[in-house]
C-alpha cells in the first residue's frame, strides 16, 4: 500500500470494507465497518463506486472449498477485480478478461494493481465482461433455471420403500439423493418466496453443491 500511495499520491483513494488492517491507521485510509445485513452490505457496495476491487486468498485446502463470492459481488457492481491465483477464483476467472489472477507475492500484487490503475481501458473491459457474465450466468433467475434443469426429476423424487441389503462390511458413502431432493425443494421455495431479494451468490453456491452430490 505504501509504495502505491507514494507513486500515485492523491490520484488514487484506498478504502477497506469490513477488514480493519493496521495500514488503514498508518496511512490514514478510509475504513468502512462491515454490516451484518447482507442487503445493507450490497447497498453499501453499490454506493462506494469502486473502480478496482481486491480479493486476496491464501492457498489452503480450506479456502479452496470456498465459493467465489467476491467475484459475484464485484461483477454485480461493475468493479474490475484482482484475485489470488488460487481456488476458488481459478474456477471462474479468465485472466485478463473478467479479472486479473495474481500470485500471492507483494511484487505480483503491486504489478497487477498498477496495471489496472494505469490502463483505464482494461479496467472498463474487465468490469464489463464480468458484469455481463454475472447477468448471464449468476443472477437469481439464471441460476434458478439452471438448477431446475440440472435437477430435473429430483425435485419430486422419493426413495423406494424396500428392505436394504445386508452387508458384511461398511458401505461406501454415496451422495444422498433424498438429501439433494430436499435441498432442491427448499431452494425452489426460497426463490418463489423471496424472488430478486434472494442473494444470487446463495443460489449459485447451493446449485454447485447439489450438482457435486453434497446435499448436507
Amino acid at each position: 500500500i505504501g509504495s502505491l500511495l507514494e507513486r500515485y499520491g492523491d490520484a488514487i483513494t484506498v478504502e477497506f470494507f469490513g477488514i480493519h488492517p493496521q495500514a488503514a491507521e498508518r496511512y490514514h485510509l478510509r475504513w468502512i465497518p462491515y454490516s451484518d445485513s447482507y442487503e445493507a452490505y450490497q447497498n453499501k457496495m453499490s454506493e462506494l463506486d469502486w473502480d478496482i476491487g481486491l480479493a486476496p486468498m491464501p492457498d489452503t485446502a480450506f479456502n479452496a472449498c470456498k465459493h467465489y463470492n467476491k467475484f459475484i459481488e464485484y461483477a454485480g457492481c461493475g468493479i474490475a477485480g484482482v484475485y489470488s491465483d488460487v481456488q476458488p477464483y481459478t474456477r471462474i476467472i479468465r485472466d485478463g478478461e473478467n479479472g486479473l489472477l495474481c500470485a500471492n507475492t507483494a511484487e505480483a500484487w503491486r504489478a497487477a494493481i498498477t496495471r489496472l490503475i494505469d490502463d483505464a481501458a482494461l479496467r472498463a473491459e474487465i468490469a464489463a465482461d464480468a458484469q455481463q457474465q454475472a447477468r448471464r450466468q449468476l443472477s437469481v433467475e439464471a441460476t434458478a433455471l439452471a438448477l431446475e434443469k440440472a435437477l430435473g426429476a429430483l425435485l419430486t423424487y422419493s426413495a423406494p420403500h424396500h428392505r436394504p441389503p445386508v452387508l458384511t462390511q461398511p458401505p461406501r458413502k454415496e451422495p444422498s439423493t433424498r438429501g439433494i431432493a430436499f435441498q432442491a425443494r427448499r431452494l425452489a421455495g426460497a426463490v418463489r418466496r423471496y424472488g430478486l431479494r434472494l442473494p444470487g451468490a446463495a443460489v449459485h453456491k447451493l446449485r454447485e453443491k447439489i450438482q457435486n452430490g453434497r446435499a448436507g
